[in-house]
């Protein structure tokens, strides 16, 4: 008896040294981390405020959208963030459009508003600086104007983008889409309940009931999760550990999406995009703008190549064949500058950052410098 006492006083006290080991490497990990690695990024008030635009299918509008609220001066995060007279970052648009004015418009969500980061490194800016320089280019009177607003689905900036953009008359539209303007609705790997599942979904920011915030002790793990340095660190790279803190729709299409899944919701949603797709390709005929898709790469993507086996880009890029839009893939640009988290993203959160965004700027640079600019007449003739 005294022998099997002992034995299970030695187990106790060995597994007692474990966990303590285990805690003090943990909180040494995490001492490290946080001495090294910036802090959460400051809310500088006051944050930017938006107006909201809700869908009215009576008059046109299927599906709801937000933009600026014109003329305020305020910040997101800790860049300070102007907006014009028509709600959009950035100084005031001319209109109508000067005579032999050159005006090209990005259009996007929060990668191309610039999430975090001051005007003068969003991808548009930067683009406008490195056309001016380039032959055949720094002659015109040039313009790249920054259409992105943040959260927005590709039917929300479809939607804005025919209220409120299509006024400015540009010659080129760089549309950039994100992973997560499909509409995400349910598991990806289920079959839809039937089509209108697809088509109803207009993309909107809201929460949906499969996103909303964990209840009781899940919630306590994700709220230390969120302030613990290293092991933000570890979850952003792994989407099976992000499935098991945040079980949510988006977390499961994510996923999906890296490990290049298909399925009849998956198909479906792609489908949707291209019937949008289809619908910007006409107003371009019709109203005479030259139409490039850029794919803006995942997180994941940028700062790992394990997971090549990822279809997103290759399944936007038979989309654009098909519609005979120009594609632009800027990833191998990206990836040569070797981006790392937290040099190169905003703490805590994953949007890029400044140089990440000229690896972009560069690579839609390169391709238009190619060839002479290509006015909205020729575009859509």
């Amino acid at each position: 008896m005294s022998d099997r006492l002992s034995r299970l006083t030695e187990l106790i006290q060995n597994l007692a040294l474990a966990s303590l080991s285990i805690l003090l490497t943990a909180g040494a990990l995490e001492l490290i981390f946080r001495l090294t690695h910036p802090p959460h990024p400051e809310l500088r008030q006051p944050q930017v405020r938006y107006v909201r635009v809700d869908a009215d299918p009576a008059r046109g509008r299927s599906s709801g959208y937000a933009y600026l609220v014109p003329n305020q001066q305020a910040f997101h995060l800790e860049a300070p963030v102007s907006s014009n007279s028509l709600g959009l970052r950035g100084p005031e648009i001319q209109q109508p459009k000067p005579a032999g004015r050159y005006r090209i418009l990005a259009v996007g969500d929060s990668h191309t508003f610039g999430f975090g980061v001051a005007e003068s490194d969003t991808w548009p800016s930067i683009l406008e600086r490195r056309l001016r320089r380039a032959d055949g280019w720094r002659d015109l009177d040039l313009e790249v104007v920054n259409g992105g607003i943040e959260a927005l689905s590709l039917d929300q900036e479809v939607q804005l983008f025919k209220d409120r953009l299509l006024e400015l008359e540009p010659d080129l539209v760089l549309w950039a889409y994100y992973w997560n303007d499909m509409p995400m609705s349910g598991d990806p790997s289920e079959t839809p309940p039937a089509a209108a599942a697809i088509e109803s979904d207009d993309g909107a920011s809201s929460p949906r009931p499969a996103d909303r915030p964990a209840a009781g002790g899940l919630a306590r793990i994700q709220g230390f999760l969120k302030k613990s340095y290293v092991l933000y660190f570890v979850v952003q790279r792994v989407p099976a550990l992000q499935m098991a803190f945040f079980p949510t729709d988006v977390t499961r299409w994510k996923r999906a999406t890296l490990e290049g899944r298909g399925s009849a919701r998956i198909d479906a949603a792609w489908a949707h995009v291209a019937r949008r797709m289809a619908e910007l390709v006409s107003l371009a005929e019709e109203i005479g703008f030259e139409l490039i898709v850029i794919p803006l790469p995942l997180f994941e993507q940028m700062t790992s190549s394990i997971y090549s086996r990822s279809l997103y880009q290759d399944r936007l890029e038979t989309i654009c064949g098909e519609l005979g839009i120009t594609f632009l893939d800027p990833l191998s640009e990206i990836r040569a500058i070797e981006p790392s988290y937290p040099r190169d993203f905003i703490p805590f959160d994953g949007h890029p950052r400044r140089r990440v965004y000229e690896a972009l700027a560069g690579a839609a640079a390169a391709v238009l410098t190619a060839r002479p600019p290509q006015s909205g007449a020729a575009a859509g003739s």
